[in-house]
């Protein structure tokens, strides 16, 4: 079984998005290429992760230093909360690079440009200072996982954000931007109360957030 087996905040934002959150299977986790920690020590809450991890490019999204850093092929250490920005940012930057999914998204969110124009009221430069991201680490990202089957696993650090719902929602969406619904070894796991053997669930169809509130940052 991979994963916890109790409910967290987080996941009940996010069952109430997609009315579920249904896990990530074992076929799906050994055929994934890279994994993406965001806001998550496996080491002192998911142990059980630690052995998927093998084999697979490492992305750490984290504003602390932990011990998946040591072993990660990129960690991003963005300040607290700010994971609403770097997400939104994400997104714009994966269809302006050409990374996103087109026909999936035609397929089953046609109200994604409508969705990039929302990532484009991000002010790029004075946000990146803000959080403490790089825009050669937004590309080196995107490079990581251009055309890979990834896995975007979020933990507490995001579910507690002071914006929790908003960043919850932008992480999902940067998901969906790269298409990485319903295949095989993709998806994006909100961690938390896990049944084996379960598919991670997709409807057919996505909608974006429509309206964002940008004027929460923490402090420099």
């Amino acid at each position: 079984m991979v994963g916890q087996a109790t409910i967290s905040q987080g996941e009940e934002e996010i069952i109430e998005m997609r009315n579920s959150n249904a896990p990530l299977s074992f076929n799906t986790i050994i055929e994934t290429e890279v994994i993406v920690v965001w806001g998550v020590d496996l080491y002192t809450s998911h142990l059980d992760w630690l052995p998927y991890l093998e084999g697979k490019r490492l992305v750490v999204i984290d504003p602390v230093h932990i011990s998946l850093v040591k072993t990660a092929d990129l960690h991003i250490q963005i300040k607290s909360h700010c994971d609403l920005h770097l997400a939104l940012l994400l997104s714009r930057f994966a269809i302006i690079e050409g990374a996103h999914d087109e026909e999936f998204l035609q397929k089953y969110a046609n109200n994604y440009e409508e969705f990039y124009e929302l990532t484009q009221s991000v002010r790029i430069k004075s946000t990146l200072e803000v959080i403490n991201v790089s825009l050669g680490q937004i590309g080196e990202l995107l490079e990581l996982i251009r055309e890979k089957k990834t896995v975007i696993l979020v933990g507490s650090g995001v579910q507690n954000s002071p914006v929790e719902s908003e960043a919850l929602d932008a992480i999902d969406a940067f998901g969906m931007i790269l298409g990485l619904y319903g295949k095989e070894g993709c998806g994006v796991h909100f961690l938390g109360k896990t049944v084996e053997g379960m598919e991670p669930y997709f409807s057919g169809s996505f909608e974006f957030m429509e309206e964002v509130d940008l004027s929460f940052v923490t402090t420099p």
